[in-house]
């Protein structure tokens, strides 16, 4: 899991916020699996989606929610991002918590403009995901790369290749 104190960094280079869409549920989901798909294709070890998956992630049901928002969408051209507000007034000082259930950023460009709408919200004090990499180069595009704190490493993924020849001519 990372956890991101938003009102202590920005980016170095700010991105276009511009780029970046919010969108409904029925807007980004015939646009997501194409996005994911040209990810997956550059990203080592991504898995594919099937429909019924990303039918399940637009569902958005509330017992799946935790007590945080429905979820909002913000896409890019190459990236998107699926994400919940959760509130918290911590009395009378905004605490809110941005939860990102999805994180899929396929170009650098897409990365800087996505990630100037999620470090501008206002009342949010932390955006927090086990979505976000280890490797995202996050931490060395903000003016304080401390405040990006992988609070848990878990593994995601275990796999026994019964056919390792067969496997590697596969990739």
């Amino acid at each position: 899991k990372t956890v991101i104190d938003r009102r202590r960094v920005e980016l170095v280079r700010p991105g276009d916020a511009g780029a970046a869409e919010r969108a409904s549920a029925a807007q980004a989901r015939p646009r997501m699996p194409a996005i994911h798909e040209r990810w997956r294709a550059q990203t080592p070890g991504a898995l594919d989606r099937t429909a019924a998956w990303w039918d399940f992630l637009c569902l958005d049901r509330e017992s799946q929610r935790g007590g945080m928002s429905g979820l909002f969408y913000l896409l890019h051209a190459d990236g998107y991002v699926a994400y919940r507000i959760k509130t918290d007034w911590n009395d009378g000082d905004p605490g809110h918590l941005c939860w990102i259930a999805d994180y899929v950023i396929a170009s650098p460009e897409a990365h800087a403009d996505l990630w100037q709408v999620l470090l501008g919200m206002d009342l949010v004090r932390t955006v927090e995901s086990y979505r976000i990499p280890l490797d995202d180069p996050l931490q060395h595009l903000v003016t304080d790369g401390r405040q990006i704190r992988p609070t848990h490493v878990g593994d995601g993924l275990w796999l026994r290749p019964l056919d390792v020849s067969a496997m590697l001519s596969a990739r």
